[in-house]
């Protein structure tokens, strides 16, 4: 009994383990603290084989499984309606860097800036609950920067754009302090044969399409 006792003791902090060992970890907390949830389920379901306890456990699994229940529609729907919101925005950037890349007489991938982030999907709408570490992965943002690039190129159905050097980034922040953010028609031009798109009034500590040196 008492080992028993000891072991359940230590579940917290083998679930704040991975804290310890990856400083990344918070980042996407919610797929460690999630841990507690089967902890739970599995304490309500013993509870449920001792005549004393059922009776409580059967309350109170009933309670988590309507609120559950609840939640998970609430969040599939959100996560539906994110997925379209992302891929309608995205294909419009899309659409809008193809016209201007278009006017351009090459036979190579141009580079490609994005700067900052476009207007992030409103799930409050969608879900009643709070937010904080157990909010799912698809509430992150879509056209992160390490993926841009290849995400362009997706959406164009063939390599049109290649990730920039550190050089070509260097000249399309120069030239982005002058431009109306998206969706302007200043949001998206060329400068030096490098395609850019702001996304977000300029400021020195925007994300960049990374680099390729």
């Amino acid at each position: 009994m008492l080992l028993a006792l000891f072991m359940v003791g230590l579940t917290p902090l083998a679930i704040h383990a991975p804290y310890v060992i990856n400083n990344h970890s918070p980042v996407d907390a919610g797929r460690i603290l999630a841990a507690y949830a089967y902890c739970f389920a599995f304490f309500v379901a013993t509870g449920l084989v001792t005549r004393f306890t059922r009776t409580v456990c059967t309350i109170g699994a009933t309670v988590c499984l309507y609120f559950f229940v609840i939640l998970a529609t609430q969040e599939s729907n959100a996560a539906a309606m994110k997925t379209i919101y992302d891929i309608n925005t995205i294909n419009r950037i899309v659409a809008r860097a193809e016209l201007v890349a278009g006017r351009e007489n090459v036979s190579r991938p141009l580079p490609v800036v994005i700067a900052g982030q476009y207007s992030s999907f409103d799930r409050a709408k969608y879900v009643n609950n709070l937010t904080g570490p157990l909010t799912p992965h698809i509430t992150s943002y879509a056209f992160k920067n390490y993926r841009q690039v290849q995400m362009l190129n997706f959406f164009v159905g063939k390599d049109v754009f290649r990730s920039p050097t550190k050089a070509e980034v260097a000249t399309a922040v120069e030239s982005m302090t002058t431009k109306i953010p998206w969706p302007s028609d200043d949001s998206v031009y060329m400068v030096n044969g490098i395609l850019v798109i702001l996304l977000e009034p300029y400021r020195p500590e925007l994300p960049l399409t990374w680099t390729e040196d």
